[in-house]
């Protein structure tokens, strides 16, 4: 990668469900076999995923790191060999006193100088981890999907995000839909609320097609796109993780 900065993407949607946590583990998966050093950071301490995406078990995690037992190397399980996740080891350890600690992750991350892209899995719930990894990050990936009550709450947090980022640093991720018609009038309807309302318009960085199989990759806990590597929805994936890629002029 050509510039030496880390990319920091922010997952994030307004309401739990719609895919968050399987779409920033497969576009960092992605972007690590791009030959990317990548991150997949957990931002939500209460419903954390990844471990149960990857189906592994990390023996350290980001408890030990913030209680200074380990150093961030230390700290992240390793996947491949250009990507690592920061996540939680055990749900069981978690309390309160780990909330509101992404400020420092993430600053504790770019400083390190590790790593090419940091894939933010965001909680849902709007609390102070979620403003700050918004605040910080280089782009904010909104995803949203057909659910009526998705578009509700994506609105909702729009207003938030439209305090900490640019408009062109927001970039609508639309997933389990059956074409690219409904695609665009998903966010055609979207963004006629929030040109009335917000004075904001969003573009869409692409669509994820519905497959059944991705439900089965869940439950195997395999990554879709290492598994079903030539499918629709993989190929999708793929062509949204070069445009990523695309928005900083990445060379090889």
């Amino acid at each position: 990668m050509s510039n030496k900065n880390t990319i920091f993407i922010n997952f994030c949607s307004g309401k739990s469900g719609v895919g968050k946590s399987v779409l920033s583990s497969n576009f960092a998966y992605l972007l690590s076999e791009q030959g990317n050093k990548v991150l997949l950071l957990d931002g939500d301490c209460l419903q954390s995923m990844q471990n149960f995406i990857f189906g592994i078990k990390p023996k350290y995690g980001i408890k030990e790191l913030l209680d200074q037992k380990i150093d961030l190397k230390n700290a992240t399980h390793q996947i491949n060999e250009n990507l690592s996740i920061l996540t939680y080891n055990s749900l069981t350890s978690i309390n309160i006193v780990y909330h509101n600690k992404v400020e420092y992750l993430i600053e504790l991350i770019r400083n390190s100088n590790l790593y090419d892209f940091v894939i933010i899995d965001t909680a849902s719930e709007l609390n102070e981890d979620l403003i700050n990894s918004i605040k910080l990050s280089d782009i904010v990936m909104l995803i949203i999907n057909e659910d009526p009550i998705s578009l509700i709450d994506s609105y909702a947090l729009l207003k938030v995000i439209k305090l900490y980022q640019k408009p062109q640093n927001i970039k609508l991720l639309i997933n389990n839909i059956i074409d690219e018609e409904d695609a665009n009038s998903l966010e055609h309807k979207l963004n006629s609320v929030n040109s009335k309302f917000l004075n904001l318009k969003i573009k869409k960085i692409g669509y994820i097609p519905y497959d059944r199989q991705l439900r089965t990759s869940i439950l195997n806990q395999n990554i879709y796109v290492k598994s079903n590597n030539h499918s629709e929805l993989a190929v999708a994936l793929k062509k949204i993780a070069l445009k990523i890629e695309e928005l900083f002029f990445v060379v090889k």
